[in-house]
């Protein structure tokens, strides 16, 4: 139908030529006729001429690839370089739809995907922004943080409000809007953007005012610069647990003392091996304890490779509680005054965990439960599936979340979520929020 559509248009504009047309038209990409020549137009005429002359001063700036494969096929076509270069570039295409498509089917599902693909061969073209312009009918990033305080008086609403547009409690929400927004604090809103990303509408203010310029972030966190990414531009924050949140106090002393107490005397480097080869076991197979009976049966196998490691013959689902018990954890340094800010800035929390079914436990134990609204255990990190659980419970915007981990599982699973991404320690990588 496209190709249809373009050979109908081809004929229909040819007897009335773009007055320009000469810029772009030659020899070299007239083949068989309106069939092949509906197609080659601008930067045809330098792929063809490489493809069959090989680069010149005219045409060092096209990257080779493109042109080799029509070169090597537009040979094997007997010269027909335009037929190679449709070709190739039907074969790329067919290739992206179906990277696209692959895509979008993990957040849209098939149908949406196949929306997805239908969408981009019928109009593959985009809109081309002009640098430095905002998103038409959106705010600029020094908008956005002047509206901080409206995000953050409003985000605790929002987040505990019902979904349905009648059920919404208008009152509240406009008092916490009120409150924010004082009636001097009005100018600072700018009118939404006109059409075709030209600038807003000078707010009304008075002209003595002055606003504060905008700070600027150079530290970078880890392995992703957050840089100048501000509380504004954000609505929720993930929390990985161990290495972010909490640490483990040595086991070895009481694995070794219920293991002396059972008649098996091992040494602390037999005991730090054996627990080795337990925690390898359990970062594998962490998420079978989602539920009771998974927990049960994953703390009965982690007790059995400790003890097979230390070499005790001992009954795997006696000693299974003991060793779990054995495992004590506390906070890290700064991490409670790191959350009250988060909180202070109207961000939503949640923990996203590759932890077994204890974890909500030991929330409650170091006294953290409190911060969070969402709690994701057995997350599969470094799929994104337990984030984006998380965001969904806080009904929030993957692009308006960040996540915060100390794994590289982290950092993968927030990139395929299309989250920001910040690496532990939990302090600095706050530190950095404007």
């Amino acid at each position: 139908m496209i190709w249809l559509g373009a050979i109908f248009a081809f004929y229909w504009f040819e007897p009335n030529r773009n007055p320009h047309a000469g810029t772009w038209d030659s020899p070299l990409i007239h083949d068989l006729g309106s069939f092949t020549d509906v197609w080659a137009r601008w930067d045809s005429v330098f792929f063809v001429r490489i493809a069959e002359h090989g680069y010149d001063t005219t045409s060092a700036a096209f990257y080779p690839l493109y042109p080799a494969l029509v070169a090597g096929l537009g040979r094997v076509f007997f010269g027909h370089y335009v037929l190679a270069g449709i070709v190739v570039s039907l074969a790329a295409a067919a290739g992206a739809f179906l990277l696209l498509y692959r895509i979008a089917e993990e957040r849209l599902g098939a149908d949406g995907a196949q929306r997805t693909v239908l969408y981009l061969a019928i109009f593959p073209s985009g809109r081309r922004q002009r640098r430095g312009a905002g998103r038409a009918g959106g705010f600029s990033s020094a908008d956005r943080r002047r509206l901080a305080p409206v995000r953050r008086a409003v985000r605790p609403l929002r987040g505990a409000q019902s979904g349905a547009a009648a059920e919404l409690p208008e009152l509240t929400l406009a008092a916490a809007v009120a409150a924010a927004l004082r009636t001097r604090d009005l100018p600072l809103v700018p009118r939404t953007r006109r059409a075709h990303d030209r600038p807003a509408a000078r707010p009304h203010r008075p002209r003595r005012l002055q606003l504060a310029p905008t700070r600027r972030r150079r530290r970078p966190v880890g392995v992703m610069a957050v840089g100048r990414l501000s509380a504004a531009e954000l609505d929720a924050v993930t929390i990985d647990s161990y290495g972010t949140l909490v640490t483990l106090v040595d086991p070895v002393p009481e694995l070794a003392a219920a293991l002396s107490a059972r008649g098996v005397v091992r040494d602390r480097d037999a005991v730090v091996a054996g627990f080795r080869a337990e925690v390898t076991h359990y970062s594998r197979h962490a998420g079978e304890g989602h539920d009771e009976e998974g927990l049960a049966r994953l703390q009965r196998d982690c007790a059995r490779v400790f003890l097979d490691a230390v070499g005790a013959d001992l009954d795997a689902s006696e000693f299974a509680p003991v060793y779990a018990g054995a495992m004590h954890f506390e906070l890290l340094a700064g991490v409670v005054e790191a959350l009250r800010r988060l909180r202070s800035l109207g961000l939503e929390l949640a923990v996203v965990a590759n932890w077994d079914l204890t974890l909500h436990p030991l929330l409650d134990q170091v006294g953290l439960t409190q911060y969070f609204r969402a709690v994701v255990h057995a997350a599969g990190k470094p799929a994104p599936d337990g984030l984006l659980q998380a965001l969904s419970e806080l009904q929030v915007e993957p692009g308006r979340a960040l996540h915060i981990g100390d794994d590289e599982a982290d950092e993968l699973a927030a990139r395929a979520a299309g989250m920001h991404v910040a690496v532990a320690p939990l302090p600095e990588a706050v530190a950095t929020l404007t």
